[in-house]
């Protein structure tokens, strides 16, 4: 069995199952075991195939031919309209299949022999009805608007064979929609005015900040009374040594100054704040008392 396996002859293969694995043996056909009739068969097959193999390989070649090699010009052929009507065929409406001598039923078994055999014989009336089936096909699949080129032709179509309910459908939805857009229409101009107002209310509002800002503060002079208050030192007994000595301002002065400053700051609308540090009394003189110290 070894000598036979190893020759090629026998094959083994094995034979499992939940409780044990068995070892089988076949013989392996050869050119000399088969007969002629299993030969002839194998043969017939191979060159089935090779022909086979032929047409596909052929089919690829004049498809590359054509697609890179241009075409003359030349009249359409009787040939060339029985292809159009063949390829037409398949998108024929079951409805009409009567118009061509067909029968509803035979969608399912539309063969191709029976396409072409229906595309060699056809009369102007059928031509006419495939062109216009095929026509349908293109202009009802995969269209969602009426608003683009396709759509366009599809309702130019539906105009043309079904005017009336065509423009009933139009109506229909244009009644509709025309109703949604009018309240879109009173929302969107509800908001445009709310925004106009918006914007005008902030505009003043910018203006009025922007003049109260301008607008100079009021400055009251002092009196006599009070600047010589204010420059009126205050012992508090302890010394500054750095400090300098300054002769003290009149009342009359101290009103013209303030006078001045307001003038001065409103005319050129802005405000100088002015502030009196306090006096620091100098060391105690021979007799005991501080020296007074003006501002």
């Amino acid at each position: 069995m070894e000598e036979l396996k190893e020759q090629g002859k026998i094959r083994v293969y094995a034979d499992i199952t939940s409780d044990a694995v068995t070892l089988h043996y076949k013989e392996v056909a050869t050119k000399d075991t088969k007969t002629n009739e299993q030969l002839i068969s194998e043969l017939t097959e191979k060159k089935k195939r090779n022909n086979e193999l032929q047409a596909e390989k052929t089919a690829e070649g004049i498809k590359e031919l054509l697609r890179t090699e241009s075409l003359p010009q030349s009249a359409f052929t009787a040939d060339e309209e029985t292809a159009m009507y063949f390829f037409m065929l398949s998108k024929l409406r079951r409805s009409h299949y009567p118009a061509v001598g067909l029968k509803e039923n035979d969608y399912y078994g539309l063969t191709d022999s029976k396409k072409l055999k229906i595309a060699k014989s056809l009369t102007e009336e059928q031509k006419t009805v495939i062109r216009r089936g095929y026509l349908y096909s293109h202009l009802t699949e995969r269209t969602t608007t009426v608003a683009d080129e396709k759509g366009g032709m599809l309702l130019s179509f539906s105009r043309q064979h079904l005017p009336e309910k065509t423009e009933t459908v139009v109506k229909a939805q244009k009644e509709e929609y025309g109703k949604k857009n009018a309240r879109l229409d009173e929302r969107i101009t509800g908001l445009k005015e709310a925004e106009k107002k918006a914007k005008s209310k902030a505009k003043t509002e910018k203006a009025e900040q922007t003049a109260g800002q301008g607008k100079a503060p009021e400055i009251v002079p002092k009196t006599a009374k009070q600047a010589n208050k204010d420059t009126t030192p205050k012992a508090d007994g302890k010394a500054t040594p750095n400090a300098e000595a300054v002769k003290v301002a009149t009342p009359a002065k101290t009103e013209s100054k303030a006078g001045e400053q307001a003038k001065h700051s409103t005319a050129s609308d802005k405000v100088f704040f002015v502030t009196v540090p306090k006096t620091q009394p100098k060391p105690a003189n021979a007799k005991g008392k501080p020296e007074a110290v003006a501002v």
